[in-house]
């Protein structure tokens, strides 16, 4: 038994006390033999719900107060996604990023985490054209992208392409912009304004 194990099972020990006798102790053991850390760890969480359901509601609230989840702008323009999540949350978002981020066979070049990066944006830009987010200041959310036609042209000289605070993209990515969106381009209704 490793590390990992030993320390969920005292753990639960620690949780339970009097509550745990040898043999269950010795269930638990039994369980870390055979199982992985992440299913004993789920199996001693089973366990503190039936013997101490209290203290699991307790720890449960807990846990949920430390969630948070933080997006930073890189100096780049990336950014940076960072957060804990409770486990609601995180079923609901491994769920709806594992639909999405699905190996599309040999021409398919991305790893695991980029996959991950292009179901969230996915997600994403879903949510954002259905419009039913709520609205902010009285406008829906969306991405507006500032460009001109010499810069969609990719002539010499030509200003990139900005999005919202300034960051530049690439002509290649302004182009790709509607076919990430399900095909639909944007319509002209003047400068400096479209419709999706």
């Amino acid at each position: 038994m490793g590390y990992q194990a030993a320390s969920a099972i005292c753990h639960l020990r620690e949780q339970l006390g009097d509550r745990v006798d040898a043999e269950r102790e010795e269930e638990m053991v039994s369980f870390a033999r055979r199982f992985s850390v992440e299913h004993l760890r789920i199996c001693c969480r089973h366990a503190r719900a039936v013997a101490d359901p209290e203290g699991f509601e307790k720890d449960s609230e807990r846990d949920f107060e430390r969630r948070w989840l933080e997006v930073s702008p890189l100096l780049d323009g990336m950014h940076s996604v960072d957060g804990i999540l409770d486990p609601v949350t995180g079923a609901a978002f491994r769920a709806a990023l594992d639909s999405l981020a699905v190996w599309r066979g040999p021409d398919d070049r991305r790893n695991h985490g980029q996959r991950m990066a292009d179901a969230l944006g996915e997600l994403l830009q879903h949510h954002l054209d259905e419009g039913r987010l709520p609205r902010k200041n009285g406008v829906r959310p969306h991405i507006t992208v500032n460009t001109t036609l010499e810069g969609l042209k990719g002539e010499l000289g030509a200003a990139a392409a900005e999005l919202p605070g300034g960051t530049p993209i690439s002509r290649k990515t302004v182009l790709h912009l509607p076919a990430r969106r399900g095909g639909r381009a944007a319509k002209r209704l003047g400068w400096g304004r479209a419709q999706a």
